[in-house]
């Protein structure tokens, strides 16, 4: 008997859910986390393990059977196969973020000797592994990288910043390789050598290539054409030498999103087919040494470019060369950043019609006139930085508008007037950023400054502002910068600058300050690299309390009418005491600059460079008293200025130990005393003055002092002599003189006269009678010749004179 049963609508459907739970649970055991790797790979990685150095404990759950649960680990849940091996630096390395510490990076990395002998033992037996990532682990050891062709299953691989070295290798039987990040190592070679393995793979899948500061040379390689799916392409810092031809730009993907070509020593032009590059997002072109122009063909088919860098460090700028003023860019940019492109003289229409902007950089890049209202304000509500520097724009500070996310202003060397306005604390609340250096500004300091309270960087100088620094201007405890050198500010030196406990760089100089120095400077500032307070009147004594500040680099209170003694507690300021422990941080996203006197002249310094200066500029003051032996301990300063002050006693006698000196100036002083021998052994000096003081004695000789060979270096020391002044009396003393040089003369040829006389007549006398002696026979024929010689001269005589008789 058949039997049938009769469903329902209702019924159906129940039955249809009831079979999709199962068929989801059935999913979900067989999507289970494995557990367990394979036993031959769990026992690869351990041994991986033994060669790592890891102070941070992040592989401290490699432990046990089951390595699918470690750290940086994933396997296959089907096969039970490690597919990947993730051990990146978690805390990497980021620049220009003053927030990112370099101790927890160090002590986040792996190192050891991971890829050396035990490489192939372990590395052999992942063959199924489909990501390799160990990057931003600086191994102590370079590891070679040979064998890492064999793991043919790779998609992802990258040993950026793990230190790999020498050649760069072909990855040619990688061919399912989709992502290779090499980036901040030391390869040789060039961009051909590394493609050509790649020419095996029938089907090449590279989507991203990352071959950055690897230090490669030669020219760019149309070979890179052979990587049909490549998006991103990032071959900056390196040193290419030659121009971009286009047949490189022809022979890329169409499909490539990224481009970065910055800071690798390009030349000449840009080929105008870089706008054939239609997906194109970010474009990278910063700093090589690019000439000639642009036009609207470089952009034409550039619809989706959000990013553009492009800067030269030629002297002539790359010119914006457009054939229609009101020409309007297909794109709509969300950064730009032109350095030493002439895009002026006004704001062009094609950049003002860029409003989705969230960082400019217009640097040196000829614009005058005012900034456009309209522009401004269509970019207030997202901008976050703003770099105008180096133009000519001129009228009031357009901070009317409300910027809630700007952190990073750089107004620098234009040509802005008026004050500052109060408003401008108000409407950019974020901002951690502030240049306005160089320009035409007056009038007093915002006293609203509290209200920013991340602020970090701010410099102001070179202006005509004035008045008292606001007290407010100590509140924010995050400020780490303050230049508002070359200015009117007149006052004491707030004592709310304590509260900024961070400072490291202070620049006060160039003002109307009064007062003394405050001694909480040492103790309340124990930061402090730099401390330039010159040019002011201030009075008083150097506080001891100065030498506090380990970290001082730069000490310059020059100018002042200070009085007293120079502390002798000068040793104690570490950083001079050693080179190599600067701790000069560059902060601010445009280029800082400081400005020092050395060697005689005002010179500026670039951010890194500045780091290197070992100042003390004490010069034009009233100190007195003898110049304290402890400074001979400063062994890394660099410029030592006392001049034009009422200081005495003895140069220091261990003056030879500041090995680093280059700049020595004690002139306009009342120092007595000798020069110390130990000058010579300063082989860096190239600029020393010692003039108008009360030395005596002989300049010392050295082989660096006579290449100094000004004598105004010494001049208005009276009683001071020797090289390159007149001879020391001493040394007249026992030169002789011409006249007895001459009887001195007579004298020898006599004596040679006589003593040649008398040896020729010994030996004439000698070689003939010697002979008649002891020759028998010589000596009858000598005799009878001269026998017949007399009668000879007997006969003529007689002759002779018969001869007259008859006459």
């Amino acid at each position: 008997m058949d039997i049938y049963v009769h469903f329902n609508p209702i019924s159906r459907l129940i039955l249809h859910f009831m079979f999709l739970l199962m068929l989801a649970f059935s999913c979900l055991n067989t999507s289970t986390t494995v557990e367990s790797c394979m036993e031959e790979e769990r026992r690869a990685l351990l041994i991986f393990k033994q060669d790592l150095n890891d102070s941070s404990g992040r592989l401290s759950s490699w432990v046990g059977h089951q390595c699918c649960l470690w750290r940086g680990i994933t396997c296959n849940n089907r096969t039970s196969r490690v597919v990947s091996l993730d051990l990146r630096n978690p805390y990497a390395v980021i620049l220009y973020d003053n927030d990112w510490n370099f101790t927890q990076y160090d002590e986040s990395c792996l190192r050891g000797n991971v890829i050396n002998s035990p490489f192939p033992k372990w590395m052999y037996n992942l063959t199924s592994l489909r990501k390799l990532d160990l990057a931003e682990n600086p191994f102590s050891l370079p590891p070679s990288i040979n064998e890492l062709v064999r793991l043919k299953a790779l998609e992802h691989l990258d040993l950026g910043y793990t230190g790999l070295k020498g050649q760069l290798l072909s990855f040619g039987n990688l061919c399912k390789l989709k992502s290779l990040d090499l980036s901040s190592n030391e390869f040789e070679g060039g961009v051909e050598e590394f493609l050509s393995g790649f020419s095996n793979c029938s089907f090449n899948r590279m989507e991203s290539l990352d071959l950055s500061w690897c230090g490669l040379e030669g020219n760019l390689s149309s070979s890179l054409g052979m990587l049909k799916n490549l998006q991103h392409l990032d071959l900056s810092g390196n040193s290419f030498r030659g121009s971009i031809p286009e047949y490189f730009i022809g022979n890329l993907s169409a499909s490539v999103k990224t481009l970065s070509l910055g800071y690798s020593e390009l030349v000449g032009s840009l080929p105008q087919n870089l706008g054939r590059l239609n997906e194109l997002v970010d474009l990278d072109l910063s700093d090589n040494l690019w000439e000639g122009s642009l036009t609207e063909a470089h952009f034409m088919n550039l619809t989706r470019l959000e990013r553009l860098y492009l800067s030269t460090t030629r002297p002539d700028p790359i010119v914006f060369n457009l054939t229609d003023y009101e020409w309007i860019p297909p794109f709509h940019l969300r950064v730009l950043d032109l350095e030493n492109c002439r895009v002026g003289p006004g704001f062009p229409l094609w950049l003002q019609s860029q409003t989705q902007l969230s960082r400019v950089g217009l640097i040196n890049a000829g614009i005058s006139g005012a900034i456009p209202e309209e522009w401004l304000s269509s970019i207030s509500s997202q901008i976050q930085a703003l770099d105008l520097s180096h133009n000519q724009i001129s009228g009031k500070l357009p901070f009317l508008f409300n910027f809630p996310y700007l952190f990073s202003i750089d107004f620098s060397h234009n040509q802005f007037d008026g004050t500052i306005p109060s408003s401008i604390c108000s409407n950019i609340p974020t901002l951690w950023e502030f240049s306005l250096d160089n320009n035409q500004l007056s009038g007093e300091f915002p006293k609203e400054w509290s209200l920013w309270s991340d602020i970090v960087y701010v410099d102001v100088s070179n202006n005509s502002l004035s008045g008292n620094i606001p007290t407010s201007m100590g509140v924010p405890s995050s400020l780490l910068v303050l230049k508002a050198g070359n200015n009117h500010f007149s006052g004491e030196i707030p004592s709310a600058f304590q509260n900024c406990s961070s400072l490291e760089r202070l620049d006060l100089g160039g003002n109307k300050f009064t007062g003394s120095i405050p001694s909480w400077i040492g103790s309340k500032l124990s930061g402090l690299n730099l401390l330039q307070l010159r040019s002011n009147s201030l009075s008083g004594h150097i506080p001891p309390q100065l030498c506090n500040l380990p970290s001082l680099q730069i000490l310059d209170l020059s100018h002042n009418r200070l009085s007293g003694t120079i502390p002798r507690c000068l040793n104690n300021l570490t950083a001079l005491l050693s080179s190599g422990s600067s701790g000069w941080v560059s902060y601010g996203v445009g280029t800082e600059v400081t400005t020092v006197t050395t060697k005689g002249r005002e010179s500026e310094y670039f951010e890194g460079n500045a780091g290197l200066l070992t100042i003390i500029d004490l010069s034009s003051n009233e100190l007195e008293d003898e110049i304290p032996e402890e400074v001979s301990s400063l062994t890394a300063l660099g410029t030592l200025n006392l001049s034009m002050n009422q200081l005495s006693g003895n140069i220091p006698f261990n003056i030879g130990n500041l090995f680093h000196l280059e700049t020595l100036d004690l002139s306009q002083n009342q120092l007595s005393g000798n020069i110390p021998q130990s000058l010579s052994n300063l082989t860096f000096l190239s600029h020393l003055n010692l003039s108008r003081n009360k030395l005596t004695g002989r300049i010392p000789s050295g082989s660096q002092l006579q290449t100094l060979e000004d004598p105004s270096i010494y001049e208005a020391n009276p009683s001071l002599c020797g090289s390159p002044l007149p001879k020391c009396p001493e040394d007249n003393m026992h030169e002789p003189h011409a006249d007895d040089n001459k009887d001195h003369e007579d004298d020898d040829n006599k004596l040679g006269f006589y003593t040649s006389a008398v040896l020729g007549f010994i030996i004439g006398f000698w070689s003939v009678c010697g002979t008649l002696i002891l020759k028998k026979s010589w000596r009858y024929a000598y005799f009878q010749f001269f026998d017949h010689i007399k009668e000879k001269v007997a006969l003529a005589i007689s002759l002779r004179v018969a001869r007259l008789q008859r006459w």
